[in-house]
């Protein structure tokens, strides 16, 4: 063999050497390409999925939020109407102690109370309520109250050891809750 001969054949092999690397060169790179993609998108993934679950959860905090926010404001409204309702029933009890019916509720006061509290108990009224139970309950020891209260009476035993208040403003705030379970029921509707 020849040196032209060897020097081709060194040719021939350092070329198919040279493909054979670059070939090689080129499986490697998709091979990087190929695993830095799938590695890409495993993370975008987990980034989507990720984002995905911190949006669900925000959505559900943020409903949440709004749910109680909805509540409370429905609860106030509800309250502010009760309240309205007190405040409108209390407005009209001076137009209601000036009725025939208020007069009666007096007299029936005014004979719970003597029963309750015995003999020789002490009703005390209002000034302008004393001639309305004087007149209704003969027997009763009537007495002008010292302080203001919207109406009804209040009474103390003989000995004054027990006692009674059946003021209007106490009997209504023992039915409020009964009054506010009614009136929730009729805004419910």
């Amino acid at each position: 063999m020849g040196l032209e001969e060897i020097i081709k054949n060194i040719d021939i092999e350092t070329k198919a050497r040279a493909k054979q690397i670059n070939d090689g060169a080129i499986i490697e790179a998709r091979k990087t390409e190929d695993m830095a993609e799938e590695q890409a998108q495993a993370y975008l993934d987990e980034m989507k999925s990720k984002s995905d679950s911190d949006a669900k959860q925000l959505l559900t905090r943020e409903l949440s939020r709004a749910n109680i926010e909805a509540k409370g404001i429905y609860q106030k409204a509800v309250n502010d109407v009760i309240n309205e309702s007190f405040n409108a029933l209390y407005d009209n009890l001076n137009e209601y102690t000036e009725s025939a019916d208020y007069s009666k509720l007096l007299a029936k006061l005014a004979k719970s109370a003597m029963e309750e509290l015995g003999p020789g108990s002490r009703i005390i009224l209002n000034k302008k309520d004393v001639q309305k139970v004087k007149a209704a309950v003969k027997e009763a020891n009537i007495e002008e109250s010292k302080e203001d209260f919207v109406g009804g009476l209040r009474a103390t035993s003989k000995d004054g050891k027990m006692y009674v208040d059946y003021s209007l403003g106490k009997i209504i705030d023992s039915l409020k809750e009964q009054m506010a379970v009614k009136l929730l029921t009729l805004i419910k509707g």
